[in-house]
Parts: C-alpha cells; structure tokens; sequence
C-alpha cells in the first residue's frame, strides 16, 4: 500500500514535470516568433532590408536579422510587448507547477539529508527559471540598466546599483543550467555505470520488463547526451559569424538550444519515472499515452535541440540568404508568380484572388491563434469574385491603421513601387479600387485594395498556370450608388496630377502619390454615415434612441470606395462608390453627380 501511493505520486508529479516544461517550451519557442510578428520590429527590420536594397540595389533578407535580439531574455525581456506577456503567462504558473512536480517525482529517502538534496534537485531548475522570468532584462528596474546592455559608458556608482539587480538575472541563469551537467548527467551516467556493472536498480523480485528496463536505458543515456549537448553547445557563444548580418541570431539560437537540452533532459528524467522497476503493469490505454509523450519529447529533441545544434555545427557554412527569404516571403501562388512575373522580391505587398487567402501570409502564417488565416487572412471576407485583393504586408509601425493612409509614409513609397511592378506586368489591369470604412472591404480591419482585369481569368493563368480563376462576376448592393467624380478629383491639387500622366506612372513617384492616397482617404472626413445621420435626426430624448448602442468614431465612418478606372489612362475615370443614404461633402450635389453603374464602371 505504501509502495503504491508513493509510485502514485511520483507519476503524477512527472507527469506534472513533463507538462510544465511542454508548455515552457512552447512558449520561449514561440516568443521570437511574436517578436517578429511586432509592427514596430517589422518596421525595423524591414527598414534594414530596405536600406541594403537602395544602397547596393540587391536584395538580402538576412538584413532582416541584424538587429534581432542576441538572447532569449532580451525577446521577451519586456513585459509591455506582446512576446514578454506571452512568455510572463505561460512561465510563471509553468515554473511553479515544475517544482511541485520535480520534489513529488523524487519522494523517497530515508534521512534529512537525502530529503534536503531530494528538494533541492527538484526545485532548483524551476527556481533559477523563474528568477530569469522575474528579472527581465529590458523593462526591469524600470528599463535602468538599457545603459549596460547598449555597451554604453556609465559612474562606477551606477554600475554597482545596476549590476546589484542584473546580477540575479545571471544567478537565475546558472541555477536553471548547471543542474543540467552538475546534477543530472552525472546521476545519468551513474546510473548506465550501474546498469552495465550488473548492479541492478531493481530489487530481487521485483517486476521490471525487458522492454521497460531497454526504453529506461535509453532515456538514461539521452539524459547524460544533454548534459553533454549543454557543454557542446556552449563555446559558440565565443565564436563569430561570417554573415555580420546573423550575428545575433547565432547568439540568440546558442541560448534557446542550451535551454532545449536543459528542458528536454527533464522531460526524459520525468519520464524515466514510468518505466522504474515495480511501475505497471500498464493498460493499453496507458501505454497509448506514455507513447504519445515518448513520441513529442523525441520530436522536440530532433527538430529543436539536435537540428539546430547540427546548424550552428556548420552556421558558416550555410547560405543564409536562401533560408532567410524562405522564412520572410510567403509561398502562395499568387505571389509566387508575380514574384516570377515582375522580377521583384514584393516583399511589400501581398496579393491573392479574392475569397481564397493564402495560408502563408506574413500575418497568418506564424499567428499563435489557430484558424487565423480563415479569419485574418487577406481576401477572406470576400466572394470569389473575379478580382485580385492586394494590402500592405504588415511592415508599418502603425499597428492601428486601418485605411491606407494611416500607415507610415515611409512605407507607402515601398509599397507602391511594388504595386506598379505588378500593374505593369498585367497587360489588362484595368481598375484600381481604394476602400474605406468596412462595407466595402468586406469588415476587413486593414488598408486593402482591389483590382480588376478586363481578361481575368487569361491573366491569372500568365500568372500561375496551376491557380483556378475565380468565376463569380462583380457585384453591388441595391442601396448602393455609384458617382463620377472625375472633375473634383482632378479639380483638387492633390488629384489634377491624374490629367497629366497615368495612375501607374505616378505610383513611382512618392511625392506626387501619397498626397493623392490622402485625398482618397479624407475625401468624405466629416461626412456622417446613414446610420449616424439617422439617430441624429432622431430626438435626442426620446428613450427609444438613448437605448441605441453608441459605436462613436467608428459609427460615423462614412462606407465608401474610389475606383481609378483605367490605370493606363490619363485622365482615367473616377468613381465614388458608396451608399445611397451617404453623407456626400459640402457643395457636393446628389442630382448634380452623373450617376454610374460602379461595377460596370469597373469593367
């Protein structure tokens, strides 16, 4: 009875082992993925890329890397970002979890000493995680020691203040690590020692099957292979990188694969508990599941500790470049074969047919949310209607914008230096759409444009042969209307460029198109929305319409689209495509506008 509940508790505190560090690993791999997914690091590291390519004229998207953090604390080392709230969650209660679990999986001994060491071995990698967690390295001590980690010079007094605090950072450090090779690998070892000299861990009598004894063993000798990875992995941190620009990724992989090998040795440890002699026998419901977590410990160890310990092995050596532009350029075929098309790398603009986002979309691909490319993904809200969605891919600091001309101006240019790319290898391209608000882009939160083709479905074939053209023809609603707008557009100093050259030309020209792109984006500001001129006319006492929810600001928008017929043309044909209750600007005259089909317009 005694035996039984101590082998109860053991299980159930490495099972408790085994959880805690999954989801710790989960969480410090994916937090260099939140990182990059950060508007103002896209902003960054897009900038980087950018430079290299005006300076030199080619591309390299290892630029993307050269200003990435060098450590794993410096990613999630600030608590007020996305990444440091992602690890902060997932860790915290994680560590906790992990020293119950690591004193429950090693209860037994039979003095104070042997408990005091048992306690401590299972405490102390799970504290030293935490003290690294509770002293984050960017925002801590109130972001003071920015000055230590910029390399900068600082009083000797401040220094001391300074490293008072940073220093337990570092304590954190070694008490997570040096068990690893300290304590555990040489247990490991000890332990092989004894299987090999005959001197069995198992008590005369006591059950022990081959193939648990076989499995024990060779967790046993991958608990000592990561001590041993530790060791290995370790005087990278002492070498350079030839590509300048990988410098700090290299860094940052040596920390996140001693971190693997510390975990993984864990997770073996943890389950080395299932397989001890006198454990079972077990039901083939519970061999399912101690195979299930064999199988992801194993995956965990090949993909993330030893594939990537492989590739600092030979980090000089690889073609960073290639890997790079696999990771950064989406591989959708729509943007597969503009890439090809143009010439171009595009890596500010994405583009798919609408009703059909592609899954390796920048902003979907690596989202920590599941299903986000059938919610988030460009194109997604639409019909299948024969007509390419084209956005900014998400390299603007301003993670709010909403419409085209509040993302940043120093991105615009970029992004329609890419576009005119594309318009000039669509020989039938043929109308350019600017929506605002959210009808229009089908409730999509984005700055988003379409374009239409006279030979549509000829087009996407030049395009990509293997991509089936959307069938379904344009549409527009029967509360709709549509406006020729021509002579106020090219009545207003920010549109009369349009007489004078085509909508293509002017796109490589950044001073001429972002004041256009803001005419187009303020042309009905101030102009009420149906809805909101509704509850306006309605008394504003009168108890019905003080129970109507207030949307504010967003309520007001005003729903509507400016259509460049004729992206060749000069001058093209302008149409306001919005509601028929809409709010039109001052001096602006409903029955004065020559009216127009704004689909037929389109095509």
């Amino acid at each position: 009875m005694k035996d039984d509940l101590l082998h109860t508790a053991q299980a159930i505190g490495a099972l408790l082992v085994w959880g805690s560090v999954r989801i710790c690993h989960w969480a410090f791999t994916n937090s260099i993925r939140v990182w990059f997914q950060s508007p103002v690091n896209r902003t960054k590291y897009f900038k980087q890329f950018r430079h290299h390519r005006l300076k030199t004229g080619t591309t390299d998207y290892t630029t993307m890397y050269k200003d990435t953090p060098s450590t794993l604390s410096e990613t999630f080392g600030d608590e007020n970002t996305a990444e440091g709230q992602t690890v902060k969650a997932s860790v915290r209660p994680s560590t906790m979890l992990m020293a119950f679990g690591g004193v429950m999986m090693r209860l037994g001994g039979d003095s104070m000493w042997s408990w005091l060491l048992h306690t401590i071995r299972g405490c102390m990698s799970a504290f030293g995680l935490l003290v690294v967690l509770e002293t984050p390295v960017v925002s801590g001590a109130g972001g003071g020691n920015r000055e230590i980690r910029l390399g900068k010079r600082i009083a000797d007094t401040e220094m001391l203040y300074q490293l008072g605090w940073v220093a337990l950072h570092f304590y954190g450090f070694g008490a997570f690590v040096a068990p690893v090779i300290l304590v555990e690998m040489p247990i490991a070892i000890r332990e092989i020692m004894d299987y090999f000299n005959q001197e069995s861990i198992a008590d005369d009598g006591v059950h022990w099957p081959h193939e648990a004894r076989q499995l024990w063993l060779t967790l046993a000798i991958l608990r000592a292979i990561c001590g041993i990875g530790v060791l290995a992995t370790a005087p990278f941190l002492a070498t350079t990188s030839r590509n300048k620009n990988m410098t700090n990724h290299k860094y940052w992989r040596v920390e996140y694969v001693v971190g693997e090998f510390g975990a993984i040795q864990m997770m073996f440890n943890a389950l080395s508990v299932f397989l001890l002699p006198g454990r079972g026998p077990y039901s083939t419901g519970d061999i399912i599941l101690i195979g299930l977590l064999l199988f992801e410990t194993f995956r965990i160890f090949l993909v993330d500790c030893l594939r990537w310990f492989v590739k600092l092995l030979f980090w000089n050596v690889t073609h960073w470049e290639s890997a790079c532009r696999s990771m950064f350029q989406s591989t959708g075929p729509i943007m597969v074969g503009l890439r090809q098309n143009t010439g171009q790398e595009l890596e500010c603009l994405h583009a798919v047919q609408a009703g059909k986002p592609d899954k390796t979309e920048l902003i979907v691909r690596d989202a920590l949310i599941p299903l986000a490319v059938k919610f988030f993904g460009t194109g997604s809200e639409h019909k299948p209607i024969q007509a390419l969605i084209i956005t900014p891919n998400q390299v603007y600091e301003n993670i709010k914008a909403m419409e085209l001309h509040e993302t940043s101006p120093e991105f615009l240019p970029s992004f329609f230096e890419d576009l005119a790319a594309v318009l000039d290898c669509l020989e039938t391209a043929e109308t350019l759409s600017f929506p605002h608000g959210d009808l229009f882009k089908c409730q999509s939160h984005r700055p988003l444009l379409s374009l239409t083709l006279k030979d549509y479905a000829e087009e996407i074939e030049d395009i990509n042969p293997e991509v089936e053209p959307n069938t379904e023809p344009l549409e527009w609603g029967e509360d709709e209307v549509g406006y020729d707008i021509t002579h106020a557009i090219l009545s207003d100093a920010r549109g009369a460029v349009l007489a004078r050259m085509p909508l293509i030309t002017v796109m490589k020209q950044a001073g001429l198109m972002l004041p256009l792109v803001e005419l187009f984006g303020t042309l009905l500001q101030g102009c009420r929305s149906p809805e909101a001129a509704e509850l306006s006319s309605e008394d504003s006492h009168d108890e019905a319409a003080s129970l109507k929810p207030s949307r504010g600001d967003d309520f007001s928008r005003a729903e509507y689209e400016i259509q460049v017929c004729g992206v060749r043309s000069y001058p093209p044909t302008i149409v306001l495509r919005t509601l028929a209750a809409q709010e039109l600007p001052p001096g602006w005259s409903k029955s004065s506008l020559r009216r127009v089909n704004p689909v037929v317009a389109q095509s």
